[in-house]
């Protein structure tokens, strides 16, 4: 086994992100075989077939993998919706859910390793709450407008690598929960920008390689909202990037996704239990849940409907012009 000390790695997750979770879980093992590694799934709840294949991913890689469900009343009443899952919040819970440890590398389950995470786990991070690395889009002054913060760069919170103690100390989970309280209008991406908004100034920042996020490999360098002086050292970590975040919509369990790293997922997806088809049948239950029996009617079909009745309104107002024309 290699020498160093344990890498600890967190993922946040339930029932409908799985399909993610479980090939990231994959991932992290195939990379660290000889390498001293524990990931900790964190949950609220987890249908037993979920538990099942998370033991059967740890069973077959011979590895540490413990389930930490927790007691979610701490984030009650955050925004949560079919996008933002009340999961998204559990990275806030880490320091208090491991009181014993002094560090903790939180990893969004839609990303993929892609190499080994030991230079990034040895980081050193005293003084700092987080390590991060910037968002794919950093410079937007949209982003900055809207929570106020100007004197240093957007970062994206897919990968944290945490000091606990840090947080612990200066209560930065209770100073997250309340910004997104007190300032909802501000809060688009609601754990994000409130990590923003109040870590902006104790942040270490990263290489681009541990958090390469998708548009860097879809969109044409010129239309990002990233200064072009950044493009060069973006561009050296596109071949082999540490960690891939499917940050944007583009994800890989998608027929058409065109993301480089979309048949990597699929080769991790291919050793866990979980398939695409289990994944489209827990989004159709969770729709109609949100939603209501409505949502079973295809949203194309209403959209043709509404398509069709607006030009059959366009039709019969223009029909009758034309007859008051003839009359004049």
């Amino acid at each position: 086994m290699e020498d160093g000390e344990m890498i600890k790695v967190a993922l946040c997750t339930d029932t409908y992100y799985m399909m993610a979770c479980g090939p990231c879980v994959v991932s992290i093992f195939e990379h660290h075989r000889k390498t001293p590694c524990h990931i900790y799934v964190i949950t609220k709840e987890l249908p037993q077939e979920d538990v099942d294949g998370l033991k059967y991913i740890a069973a077959r890689y011979g590895v540490q993998l413990t389930l930490k469900t927790i007691d979610s009343d701490f984030i009650q009443g955050l925004k949560v919706n079919e996008r933002f899952r009340e999961s998204v919040y559990y990275r806030f819970l880490l320091p208090n859910l491991f009181p014993e440890e002094k560090k903790m590398l939180y990893l969004d389950c839609d990303t993929l390793v892609n190499g080994s995470l030991r230079e990034l786990w040895e980081t050193d991070i005293d003084g700092y709450a987080c390590a991060v690395v910037e968002d794919q889009e950093a410079d937007d002054i949209t982003l900055k407008n809207r929570i106020g913060v100007y004197d240093t760069t957007y970062f994206n919170s897919g990968v944290l690598l945490i000091n606990m103690d840090y947080w612990r100390i200066y209560h930065v989970a209770r100073r997250l929960v309340d910004f997104i309280r007190e300032h909802p209008s501000a809060c688009l991406f609601p754990y994000q920008d409130a990590l923003n908004a109040v870590l902006h100034d104790e942040m270490k920042y990263l290489p681009y390689g541990y958090n390469y996020q998708d548009l860097w490999y879809t969109c044409d360098y010129q239309w990002l909202r990233l200064h072009a002086s950044k493009f060069k050292e973006v561009e050296r970590w596109k071949k082999n990037p540490v960690v891939v975040y499917f940050a944007g919509g583009n994800k890989p369990w998608q027929k058409d996704c065109s993301h480089p790293f979309a048949k990597y997922y699929l080769e991790c997806l291919s050793k866990t239990p979980w398939t695409v088809a289990r994944y489209k049948k827990v989004r159709k239950g969770e729709r109609a849940s949100l939603y209501g029996e409505r949502s079973k009617m295809p949203h194309k079909y209403i959209r043709r409907f509404n398509r069709l009745l607006l030009v059959f309104i366009i039709e019969t107002i223009a029909f009758f012009i034309y007859l008051l024309c003839l009359q004049s």
